[in-house]
């Protein structure tokens, strides 16, 4: 086990960095695509599982149509039927 020297951030203050609603944050760490550290019911993110995250989400214009991006919603998400992904809810992608 080792420590880091990077501080531990929480879901309100990723949420407020982003841009974007807790409820968001929360649907892509429950849907596997943002990693997550569980301290008891504590939950916390490290900047370089945010890097991560944000790395994958990022579309080129060249590509665009090519780019599938691997994200599943959580089962609530659908719109007439349709999975809506938490990159497509927030405008994030093509």
């Amino acid at each position: 086990m080792t420590l880091s020297n990077a501080p531990l951030i929480t879901e309100p203050e990723l949420a407020k960095f982003l841009k974007t609603s807790q409820r968001s944050i929360r649907n892509a760490r429950q849907s596997g695509a943002l990693s997550f550290i569980l301290i008891g019911r504590l939950v916390r993110y490290r900047i370089e599982d945010v890097n991560v995250f944000l790395a994958s989400a990022v579309v080129t214009n060249d590509v665009q149509d090519n780019v599938t991006v691997n994200v599943t919603a959580s089962p609530r998400s659908k719109r007439n039927g349709k999975v809506i992904g938490f990159l497509e809810k927030n405008g994030m992608a093509a």
